[in-house]
């Protein structure tokens, strides 16, 4: 696995989930995003697992640090936060499945089934992440006892959209770069090795 890959994620990630500045200048969120790339990353599946396995650790620990420390509501800090590490699987999984889908040379003249078919994992993804992470908040948060799934449904499907387009937008980030640097193949470590040395050099 490429210890500066996954050091680069691990980073966006902190930057990204921690509210520094308070909620009015909280970024958006690229947590989903690093699972989906994740599952894209040339590497063996026991090292994918120690990485899911490293991501999902960090996830959690940055929300108990937020909350601990005040700077964000413990409100989603329930026994459903135990169906979050399932909605990571399922972006990971998915985006394992998304290999060797691409979006290079996409115009809105010109879709190729590749093309189409990373659109729609990454739209799979998102979509499959959200439902069990609303599901699991539904049953298991203690909030919703008596209020219909349906309209629990109905309230929270308002928010998709921003999960959706987020997702896609540090996806986008992540395929751009890797058209320069390839961070999904094997020899990402040497690239970005020769890099910092240049830039050490400079």
């Amino acid at each position: 696995m490429s210890l500066i890959v996954i050091a680069l994620l691990s980073f966006v990630m902190l930057v990204t989930r921690f509210p520094f500045g308070g909620e009015a200048m909280h970024l958006l969120d690229a947590s989903w995003a690093i699972f989906f790339i994740l599952g894209r990353l040339n590497i063996e599946a026991p090292l994918k697992l120690v990485g899911f396995l490293w991501f999902a650790t960090l996830a959690w620990g940055i929300d108990v640090w937020a909350v601990q420390g005040d700077y964000t509501s413990a409100y989603c800090m329930t026994t459903a936060y135990l169906g979050m590490p399932v909605a990571y699987a399922a972006l990971t999984m998915i985006g394992g499945w998304s290999q060797g889908q691409h979006i290079a040379g996409f115009t809105a003249g010109h879709m190729t089934r590749g093309h189409l078919g990373f659109v729609i994992s990454v739209a799979l993804a998102t979509f499959a992440a959200f439902i069990i992470s609303n599901f699991f908040f539904f049953q298991w948060s203690g909030y919703f006892e008596t209020m219909p799934a349906i309209k629990f449904a109905e309230s929270v499907a308002r928010y998709y959209p921003h999960y959706l387009l987020t997702t896609f937008f540090y996806v986008a980030l992540w395929h751009i770069a890797n058209r320069f640097i390839s961070l999904e193949s094997d020899v990402a470590d040497a690239e970005l090795q020769s890099i910092t040395q240049e830039s050490n050099n400079d």
